[in-house]
């Protein structure tokens, strides 16, 4: 499939990973994998830890990369092995059964599914791949022998505009795909999401919520394994720091 002037094509449904199909932030969740099996590496997490009151200074693409730092120096077999493990759990326990009866429905219907997400390729394409998407793609992460501190995102983060470009050069895809339906919880998919001709929001707050009723879009709200935002952001400081038990 190269380009959306296939007329044979009866659709595309594109979809965010993480807070859409999933309610939590990926990476937390494998940093949370990780640190069970390997406690000691909790110590790589303090250059992130001290460079988070910079975070907005820095970029997301930085403070990732600061972040992987919890895998430094992992072999690459290992390191493959376990997020396919991770990436197995992920399909078994945590999406959400709403939004994945959306996957369902477009993969019925005949649309291309695609799944487009910032966390990296490293175990997300497992997960799309588990659950029947055509398409995944996630941010590139170069991994050696071992991994490197700071790795290298050779395509950059797969985030915002970069996700557009991504789909463009991988796909050919150009303007507002046919019949296409883009779901997300995030405002910085907005520009994915200009691509379909409907859009979803999943759990969606401030000026996104507002973008959303005004633009008419649908509205999604699973149950959430949260109360409110503060045990949200608790659960995530125990996910970094490996004491979250699912």
């Amino acid at each position: 499939m190269s380009n959306v002037s296939n007329t044979a094509n009866p659709g595309w449904a594109l979809f965010d990973l993480d807070q859409t199909l999933v309610p939590w932030d990926l990476q937390v969740c494998f940093c949370n994998f990780v640190l069970r099996r390997e406690g000691w590496r909790r110590v790589l997490l303090i250059p992130f830890f001290l460079l988070l009151p910079l975070a907005k200074l820095l970029g997301s693409e930085v403070m990732k990369r600061i972040f992987m730092g919890f895998a430094w120096g992992m072999e690459r077999e290992k390191l493959i092995a376990w997020g396919e493990e991770f990436a197995r759990s992920v399909h078994s326990e945590l999406i959400y059964p709403e939004v994945f009866a959306e996957v369902e429905r477009h993969r019925r219907e005949g649309r291309t599914l695609i799944l487009v997400s910032a966390s990296p390729e490293l175990y997300v394409r497992t997960i799309g791949e588990k659950l029947g998407f055509d398409h995944v793609y996630g941010t590139v992460v170069t991994v050696g022998e071992q991994l490197a501190w700071f790795p290298p995102f050779p395509l950059g983060n797969n985030k915002k505009e970069n996700k557009v470009k991504r789909l463009r050069e991988e796909l050919g895809l150009e303007g507002v795909l046919p019949n296409s339906e883009g779901y997300s919880d995030s405002p910085a998919d907005l520009p994915m999401l200009a691509m379909c001709e409907k859009s979803v929001a999943i759990h969606p707050e401030g000026a996104f919520a507002q973008r959303a009723q005004e633009e008419g879009w649908r509205i999604l709200t699973p149950e959430k394994p949260w109360r409110n935002r503060t045990q949200f952001a608790i659960v995530c400081l125990q996910m970094m720091l490996g004491l979250h038990r699912p």
